[in-house]
């Protein structure tokens, strides 16, 4: 048996490095993932990943596959199986039950 997504209430993700803002990850409407440099970003940085996310002002919506649909430098970056499975119990711990008690 499956457990039920656990919803944070997030829809959007400030992404630094190093303290300095290098954009926003968001989840749209349709369910996509998009990501936005920080015009600061643009300004100073360097692209996070030349062939899917060059360093250009725009809204760069990540495909389905190959990574689930997240852009691959960031799919890359999150917990293996195990690792998930950890940050799934801790959070599950740690959020507010509702009335049923669940």
């Amino acid at each position: 048996m499956a457990a039920e997504p656990l919803d944070l209430g997030m829809t959007a993700l400030d992404v630094t490095m190093g303290g300095r803002p290098v954009g926003r990850l968001a989840l749209t409407v349709d369910d996509d993932i998009a990501f936005e440099y920080d015009d600061s970003w643009l300004a100073e940085g360097f692209s996070l990943s030349p062939f899917s996310l060059p360093l250009e002002k725009r809204v760069f919506r990540a495909r389905h596959r190959p990574f689930d649909g997240l852009h691959g430098i960031f799919d890359d970056s999150l917990p293996d199986g195990w690792g998930r499975l950890l940050v799934d119990r801790l959070l599950r711990r740690r959020a507010p039950q509702d009335t049923h008690g669940h």
